[in-house]
């Protein structure tokens, strides 16, 4: 009996390491330097070392037998599994970090942030680890890369002797997904609103009402003199929140559109906002200051999620209706999408004279139209591919099927043809 039950637990041993998923492929790798400026041992810098199985050992060794790659102080590595990995529930993804001799993080901060993708593209940031650490996917259903960049403090080791970094066994996924979904999440422009404090206009009276709905600031821009932006007014802050990470790349990285009417030079007109990003919402970098429509450079920053703007425009200069700097959206101008980009310009908006309306706005389940004659009704995603198609519609659009996000809702009537720019939330 005993022999069965040991047979047994060898054997379920074996399925429980089958069921885990391990990286299996170097996508890039990009070592930095020891923290005296000196390239890292040769001995320590396979990439190769970071695949298969973790060995998951802390124990001294000599350098022939190193089980790890270091990857120096400011490297990266990006890595892909043999399988995706599912989402399930707690954390999803095991990254192992060889430390000898167990010190704790506080004396020895070898320190990582930690970015995944389904398609070595989009990238989500999944958190910080110190030495070994445990992810949850967070709102991703499913990955296959993982990007791994080291962040380990230079001034914590100084009195430590030559250190490399933060050195990796390797990369478990708990769980294999079956059926890869794409995500939800939407590459290339603010989906979120974090928060909004509007300033007032001039005269000292509050934003128009209809210029103070932040959710005009998220997707694509429409870069039309309709108000489809927010009004930021004298002195207000807007922030707004990427899906995935925007990363420095060579040259300007986002580009921000204003709304002026009539396009006038900034000389003349100088609406503008100062402009900052983050990683976590809570500490900010000032990147530069903008003036209408403006391309920035993301300079030493190499990565960030979210991005306020603060007015700044001039008091002095402008009209006593004047409400500051309008926000119509934000771009990463590095995104990659397989589907071509399209930009809509017809949108109906607040001001537009036009006996058709869709309500409301954000949506859920549904969405009511006023025309009480049979329309028909296409619906297109943030990139402008047509995702439902309805012929025959009076009264209210269907929509529990769709995922949240931004929509562009277009009513095909005997009479004209409308598109109305949506959220369903």
């Amino acid at each position: 009996m005993k022999t069965l039950l040991t047979l047994f637990a060898g054997i379920m041993c074996q399925i429980s390491i089958a069921q885990s998923i391990w990286v299996d492929e170097i996508v890039s790798f990009n070592q930095g330097l020891n923290n005296d400026g000196q390239v890292v041992s040769p001995l320590r810098s396979n990439p190769l070392r970071a695949i298969g199985q973790a060995q998951s050992s802390d124990t001294p060794t000599s350098e022939e037998n190193t089980n790890f790659v270091s990857l120096g102080f400011g490297g990266e590595i990006v890595l892909k599994f043999s399988d995706p990995v599912k989402n399930i529930e707690g954390n999803d993804i095991i990254l192992y970090e060889t430390t000898f001799n167990n010190p704790n993080c506080k004396r020895y901060p070898e320190k990582v942030q930690v970015f995944v993708s389904q398609d070595n593209c989009n990238w989500y940031y999944v958190g910080e680890a110190c030495q070994d650490e445990q992810f949850d996917l967070g709102e991703m259903n499913w990955v296959q890369y993982i990007k791994i960049i080291d962040v380990s403090p230079h001034g914590n080791f100084e009195s430590l002797g030559v250190c490399d970094g933060y050195d990796i066994d390797g990369v478990e996924g708990i769980q294999k997904e079956n059926n890869p979904t794409p995500t939800t999440l939407i590459g290339g422009s603010a989906q979120k609103v974090m928060y909004y404090t509007p300033g007032i206009r001039k005269n000292g009276t509050p934003i128009t009402q209809a210029r103070t709905n932040p959710l005009n600031a998220l997707g694509i821009p429409q870069g039309t003199e309709v108000i489809n932006f927010v009004s930021l007014g004298f002195g207000g802050q807007l922030a707004l929140k990427f899906d995935f990470v925007v990363f420095n790349e060579e040259g300007d990285d986002i580009k921000i559109t204003e709304t002026s009417y009539g396009n006038p030079l900034c000389s003349n007109y100088p609406e503008k906002a100062l402009i900052e990003v983050s990683m976590d919402g809570d500490y900010w970098t000032f990147l530069g200051e903008a003036c209408m429509d403006s391309y920035i450079e993301m300079g030493q920053i190499k990565y960030f999620q979210y991005v306020r703007f603060s007015d700044r425009s001039p008091f002095s200069q402008f009209s006593s209706s004047a409400d500051g700097y309008d926000v119509d959206g934000v771009m990463s101008l590095h995104y990659c999408n397989n589907q071509s980009r399209v930009e809509f310009d017809d949108v109906i908006t607040a001001n537009d004279d036009i006996d058709v309306s869709l309500s409301p706005n954000p949506f859920n389940e549904e969405v009511l139209i006023n025309k009480t004659e049979l329309s028909n009704v296409e619906i297109y995603d943030y990139v402008g591919k047509i995702v439902k198609s309805i012929k025959g519609v009076t009264g209210k659009i269907e929509t529990k099927d769709l995922p949240n996000g931004i929509y562009y809702i277009k009513v095909i009537s005997k009479q004209n043809t409308t598109l109305h720019k949506m959220f369903k939330k």
